[in-house]
């Protein structure tokens, strides 16, 4: 007996999985398959794909395109679109299958980037709150200090105290790792007044003989400097001398012979001493001995600046030379107040509450006890104060503040008037001569009144007023210096392609790059790039030099045993992943949970499930919100390292199962989670068992290892195609195969399966109309003869959406009812008998 048509079909689809796994296990099917995942991820090109026939025919076949493999031309076209263009060469064809073709490769790469914008911004963040966190360390460890080191006794008790002492060190800059405990409480203990103490020894002197050092390879680089330059300067006069379209007087010439002479026994008296210092005067050699001299001089510079510094902090501390106190603390009060304030200086990332007040204190310091006007302009923190509060330009000098102070109020070219502030002077208290004025204070706390330049009688308290106005135009400019810097970097950070640009300088950068000219002046001070990424992690970048910087920011962070991880530091290690480099410093592609094509994809299926039948303003609204979840779905995912990450976020998982018409209401996050860990390559687990081969496609698209968190695995990440997309392709191959089998037997069943395949996707009757196999199973359900290929388009239309209601396709049971329609008049048309299903249908 024949079976009908929908009864074979019944026999596959009734365990659609039993039957895909055993066309899967055929052993043609498996061998091809087999080569297919073991030799994708070497594939790097289009050029190597199409080269292996089994790679590219496999493919082609797992699309529906395998009558296209012949046309290599045309599909490298497809291959190499790009899918985020709509005027690409697959966007513009109506048959979206090439375009689903193209979506499954990723020949172009991802975008290479020193960061994300998901980094960018995090870094970006992070900055701004450190400087608050910065603020608050350091009034917690300041109030420590504040009431530890008065209980400090003996030298041990201090050096031993790494809380203490690492407060003192960072106040002056010096880096802790330089010092042990001996070698500081040798220095605190030692008597500068002995030429033979260690701290003469080995600080001191040692900087004398650094700044001798320096002073005789200057010597050398300014004379091997100075005779290029005269060689120079003679190869220019010769070059006159021979112009024969110039003519020079004999005077000119005569001027010309001189200077060249002058040149000439110049560059011998260097030679001489150039032969007696280095022994040479050949220009490769000197030119190796120049740059390793300044190498050196760089060295020693720095050298001498960690002797100044640790000293500066050493004289702050009153030992005697056994170890104890040579008063009743450690510190004077002066001393305990100048290492606090200078701890704060230092220290702080950038203006601050704390800071303000610690300024305004000290300006009314010097006010009170000011005997002349020289008592304030001779203190930088208090010209900077002035300068800040009446908003005069970072650039004037101190002897034109003090020029302004000294003004005349009454004369309308006065310095002070030049800079619009003719009634400066009256708000301070001193005679012509810079000397305060009998019985006042430099400035006035009281209340004044006078008639300013503009004929209004005015009453103020000048010190008051001048805190407000500080205070004000202060915390005004510490804002604006964040936000310069936030600026800077992201007008820098784009134009990243590579470690060096990274660490250069942005004085350096703004010399080259500057667009309005002005960019160097407004950029030029502000933090360097690595520098603030560094703070913006809690790590201090004054401690990491450049060379250190490279080594970690080229670490492998997949490797434990590499150079970052030997610093035993999180903060390092969060630094690294800010950005993207590779061992040679070139930039990569962001490593992300999904790969950037991989959620291009996704995110516009997602859009299209949102939008799927609407129309008018329905459309229009329901495309906003998608385009809002899509938003933040790229956002966030960009920060996602782990599948419980993921799962956290119900809007994240929303859009990933809608984007596979998944409802998210239908499964657990429990058994999410159990197919984000199964083993994709076992029929058995968990994810493989589902009934829906969606939830498979779908979490393996995601970059996590088997654990659940983020990888940059090659066998995960693929090199052309991702593992989400060679698992897709493998079941859209065996998925084919099995039409391909069933056809051979019945081309009825072949053309329901496909039907039953395809009907979810289906969003308009233009779907039927691009696709002849889809017009195909129309035609024959619905009994259609040949003249409905020979309508008008629009006709063809009406009557596709007369007979089938699109929007129910995505409805198994309609699904089926369309199928046992087509697979009864399939019957009938292929057999004499009558058919019982088509009675029924008919009747």
């Amino acid at each position: 007996m024949t079976l009908s048509t929908y009864t074979s079909y019944l026999i596959v689809t009734k365990d659609l999985n039993t039957s895909l796994n055993r066309v899967a296990s055929d052993s043609q099917v498996k061998r091809e398959t087999e080569y297919y995942q073991a030799n994708i991820g070497n594939v790097t090109s289009v050029d190597e794909f199409m080269k292996d026939y089994r790679l590219y025919s496999y493919a082609m076949k797992a699309y529906g395109l395998e009558d296209m493999t012949y046309a290599k031309a045309f599909m490298r076209k497809i291959l190499e679109s790009d899918l985020t263009d709509s005027s690409s060469f697959a966007n513009k064809l109506t048959d979206t299958r090439y375009q689903t073709f193209a979506a499954a490769f990723n020949f172009a790469g991802g975008t290479k980037a020193a960061q994300s914008s998901a980094q960018e911004s995090d870094v970006k963040d992070a900055y701004e709150a450190s400087l608050t966190a910065n603020e608050a360390a350091i009034n917690t460890e300041t109030k420590y200090y504040n009431t530890a080191i008065d209980k400090i006794t003996t030298v041990d008790g201090l050096v031993n105290n790494s809380r203490l002492m690492s407060y003192a060190l960072k106040a002056y800059g010096v880096y802790t790792d330089y010092y042990s405990k001996d070698k500081l409480k040798q220095l605190l203990t030692s008597d500068m007044s002995d030429p033979t103490s260690y701290g003469n020894v080995e600080y001191v002197q040692k900087r004398a003989t650094l700044v001798s050092t320096n002073s005789d390879l200057k010597v050398v680089v300014d004379a091997i400097d100075n005779r290029s330059a005269l060689i120079s300067a003679n190869a220019s006069i010769d070059a006159k001398l021979n112009d024969t379209s110039t003519t020079l007087t004999a005077e000119e010439r005569q001027t010309l012979e001189d200077t060249k002479a002058a040149n000439a026994n110049s560059i011998s008296t260097y030679e001489t001493a150039l032969q007696d210092a280095v022994g040479t005067t050949d220009d490769s050699q000197l030119a190796v001995i120049r740059s390793n001299y300044k190498t050196t001089m760089t060295e020693n510079e720095r050298l001498i600046g960690i002797i100044d510094k640790t000293l500066a902090m050493a004289s702050q501390f009153s030992f005697n030379t056994d170890g104890t106190l040579v008063n009743a603390t450690a510190q004077t009060a002066e001393q305990k107040e100048s290492m606090k304030t200078t701890y704060l200086i230092n220290v702080s990332e950038g203006p601050s509450y704390t800071l303000f007040a610690a300024n305004k204190a000290h300006y009314e310091e010097v006010i009170a006890n000011a005997t002349t006007v020289d008592d304030l302009t001779n203190d930088a923190r208090v010209v900077e104060y002035i300068k800040t509060a009446y908003g005069l330009s970072s650039v004037t000098s101190a002897s034109t503040v003090r020029a302004m102070l000294l003004s005349d109020p009454e004369n309308a070219n006065s310095s002070a008037a030049v800079k619009g502030l003719q009634d400066f002077p009256r708000f301070f208290n001193f005679n012509s001569d810079g000397t305060v004025k009998s019985g006042m204070t430099a400035q006035s706390n009281a209340d004044i009144t006078f008639t300013n330049v503009k004929g209004v009688e005015v009453t103020m308290n000048p010190l008051q007023d001048i805190a407000a106005k500080y205070k004000t135009n202060y915390l005004t400019a510490y804002q604006d210096d964040i936000d310069l810097a936030m600026e800077n970097y992201e007008k820098r950070i784009d134009a990243v392609k590579s470690l060096s640009d990274l660490m250069e300088t942005n004085k350096s950068y703004w010399q080259s790059n500057a667009v309005t000219g002005k960019e160097y002046a407004t950029y030029g001070d502000k933090p360097e790039l690595w520098q603030m990424a560094m703070e913006a992690y809690g790590i201090d970048s004054s401690k990491y030099s450049e060379t250190k910087v490279r080594r970690i920011l080229t670490s492998d962070l997949s490797d434990k045993s590499s150079y970052i991880y030997t610093l035993k530091d999180d903060n390092l290690v969060k630094f690294a992943k800010a950005f993207n480099f590779d061992a040679k410093g070139n930039i990569e592609v962001p490593l992300q949970a999904q790969s950037e094509g991989v959620v291009n994809d996704l995110t516009s299926a997602y859009k299209s499930q949102k939008v799927r039948f609407l129309t008018g303003k329905e459309a229009e609204t329901a495309t906003k919100k998608a385009e809002t979840e899509i938003t933040y779905y790229k956002e966030q995912l960009a920060r996602i390292t782990t599948v419980d990450e993921l799962l956290k976020d119900s809007r994240l998982v929303d859009v990933m199962l809608t984007s596979r018409d998944i409802d998210p209401k239908s499964v657990t996050t429990a058994d999410l989670k159990k197919m984000f860990l199964s083993d994709f390559s076992d029929p058995k687990s968990f994810v493989n068992q589902q009934e829906n081969k969606d939830f498979a496609e779908l979490v393996a698209s995601f970059n996590f290892d088997s654990k659940g968190k983020l990888t940059d695995d090659k066998s995960v990440l693929g090199a052309v195609q991702q593992r989400g997309d060679v698992l897709e392709t493998v079941n859209l191959y065996v998925r084919q195969m099995l039409e391909q089998k069933e056809g051979d037997s019945s081309e009825g069943v072949r053309l329901a399966l496909y039907f039953q395949r395809k009907a979810p996707e289906i969003t308009s009757a233009y779907s039927f109309l691009n696709d002849s196999a889809l017009t195909q199973f129309f035609t024959k359900t619905f009994s259609l003869s040949t003249y409905f290929s020979n309508m008008e388009v629009d006709k063809q239309k009406e009557m596709i959406e007369k007979l089938v209601d699109v929007k129910k396709l995505d409805d198994p049971a309609y699904v089926r009812t369309l199928i046992q329609r087509y697979t009864a008049l399939f019957d009938s048309s292929n057999s004499n008998a009558s058919s019982a299903a088509l009675t029924l249908l008919t009747s």
